[in-house]
């Protein structure tokens, strides 16, 4: 997991009264959170269990696995490296913390039934944020055409005048899809003055991670059970 929480969200939610991170769900809109499931075990409460190979993935079980978001270090012209969406580390300026390393053990996988991988993440960057994917703030089709989507699960609130934040992901991998899809974006970066930015983002997700859930997570919260 990544641990790296000083200055974050997360780490301020478990600084916060209770009631802060429920109002929090509210503005981001609770039509589009199921809250029997939004204060379930998260990523934050796996235990993990035994490495699995990808060829040893039974059907409609999730595991846990390294999945990560990032600009690559080509598009990224403030600080010229890989910029993760999926770490926490709060930017501090040109000279200060950056997001620029993957995380791990961070994210969910799932072998379909008709062969295809369901994805998910649910831990992102608050002050880097991520706007839209894929064309919109619900998600869309990657760039390759290989029939990989991505799908906005939470959102939360966006500060003043900013669009809400995309604080939940889902992907749909195609069967036999060994690739890292890019999908066109747009990330917060004012926190630096630069504006908000149009940068294309590329998913990595780690097969060589999974590993059993052992603490009878049979699920990501909030995230729709289909298989």
């Amino acid at each position: 997991m990544n641990t790296e929480m000083i200055y974050t969200r997360r780490g301020f939610v478990k600084m916060a009264a209770g009631t802060v991170a429920a109002a929090a769900l509210v503005a981001a809109g609770a039509e589009s959170i199921d809250f029997s499931k939004a204060f379930a075990s998260t990523t934050d409460g796996r235990k993990l269990g035994s490495a699995v190979a990808k060829a040893d993935m039974e059907v409609g079980t999730w595991y846990s696995a390294s999945v990560n978001l990032y600009v690559p270090a080509k598009l990224n012209f403030i600080v010229h490296m890989d910029a993760y969406l999926t770490n926490l580390t709060t930017p501090t300026g040109l000279f200060g913390a950056k997001p620029t390393t993957p995380v791990s053990d961070n994210g969910f996988v799932r072998l379909n039934s008709d062969g295809s991988y369901s994805v998910y993440v649910d831990e992102f960057n608050n002050t880097f944020g991520l706007l839209t994917i894929g064309g919109s703030e619900n998600g869309g089709s990657a760039n390759d055409e290989s029939g990989v989507t991505a799908k906005t699960q939470k959102t939360i609130e966006g500060w003043l005048n900013e669009m809400n934040r995309i604080d939940a992901l889902s992907f749909t991998l195609p069967a036999g899809y060994t690739g890292s899809p890019t999908f066109d974006a747009t990330e917060y970066a004012n926190f630096m003055n630069f504006g908000d930015k149009t940068w294309a983002v590329t998913l990595q997700v780690d097969f060589n991670t999974l590993k059993t859930i052992t603490n009878g997570v049979t699920a990501p919260a909030g995230i729709e059970r289909k298989i």
